[in-house]
């Protein structure tokens, strides 16, 4: 069965995991199907919702966030500031900050083919941008070297 398939089958969502849906497909059969990752999370009250992955922007603190998942990424308005992702899934409370040596460069946000997130363009340097992406296990952080650095006999170093 292909994934259009399961577009016009109606789902029993009190059978749902964290990376399970399940199908009422007739005559008291079920289509089951599992993902590699999560595609629910538990809400306050411990029913399996539909993980959001969209970003919104937070004018009072300038950071962008998530909060329908297992974890909860804030990412700065600018470059050099804190990013933060808090692990809630089954009661973790873990929380990992990281904080890039970079320019003060603000961020836009984008949607593209692997996700949504923010970029920083030349957050390192002139074409060197800093992409950065939330996900079920951190924040993925990007470096986009767009065009060849002038200076090739050293190394390229990026600290967070």
């Amino acid at each position: 069965m292909g994934i259009e398939e399961f577009k016009n089958l109606t789902e029993i969502t009190s059978e749902r995991s964290y990376s399970r849906k399940v199908y009422d497909i007739g005559l008291g059969r079920k289509r089951y199907r599992f993902h590699t990752a999560h595609k629910h999370y538990k809400d306050a009250q411990g029913n399996f919702q539909d993980i959001d992955h969209r970003l919104t922007f937070d004018n009072v603190n300038k950071t962008w966030k998530h909060n329908k998942a297992s974890y909860h990424p804030t990412i700065p308005e600018y470059a050099d500031d804190w990013f933060t992702f808090y692990n809630a899934y089954e009661g973790a409370n873990q929380t990992i900050k990281a904080k890039p040596i970079c320019g003060h460069i603000k961020g836009e946000y984008f949607n593209g083919e692997d996700g949504n997130g923010v970029i920083y363009k030349g957050a390192f340097g002139k074409g060197i941008d800093l992409k950065v992406y939330a996900y079920w296990a951190g924040l993925k952080k990007v470096i986009c070297i767009n065009e060849k650095p002038q200076d090739t006999t050293k190394d390229l170093t990026f600290n967070f």
